[in-house]
């Protein structure tokens, strides 16, 4: 929730009401649990009324920045007007495997393909397809 921009009382609001008969570790979170997370996941959300100016660049960076990790999980990225010889032109594209997909799949997938797809979860238009395959 703290990626998709959700307000920290918000999220705590959804804790509280989840709370039936059996209670979790995850009622005791605090404000400042909910601080900590952002900060060790680098979560970073525009503030209050704010506009991110520009999507494209904003990616750019993060892949750039993910690119120079050591266990980079950028596989393959491909921004809006650049070449390709098999990609239009337009089209935008961007496939990341984390080492813990990596190891789910080794261990899970061996003989199996599953996808995903999901359309209109931005201004874009454009669509998001999950492949899971080893």
């Amino acid at each position: 929730k703290p990626l998709q921009g959700v307000a920290e009382k918000n999220i705590s609001q959804d804790i509280r009401q989840s709370l039936d008969t059996t209670f979790e570790r995850k009622h005791l979170t605090t404000r400042k649990d909910l601080q900590n997370i952002k900060r060790d996941f680098e979560i970073t959300l525009p503030s209050k009324g704010s506009v991110l100016q520009n999507d494209e660049t904003g990616v750019y960076l993060s892949v750039h920045k993910m690119e120079n990790q050591k266990d980079n999980p950028v596989l393959f990225y491909k921004r809006q007007e650049d070449p390709h010889a098999v990609i239009d032109q337009n089209d935008f594209m961007l496939v990341l495997k984390t080492n813990f997909q990596k190891c789910i799949m080794y261990r899970l997938g061996a003989d199996r393909i599953c996808m995903d797809s999901m359309h209109g979860i931005s201004n874009y238009n454009f669509e998001l397809v999950t492949v899971w395959r080893r």
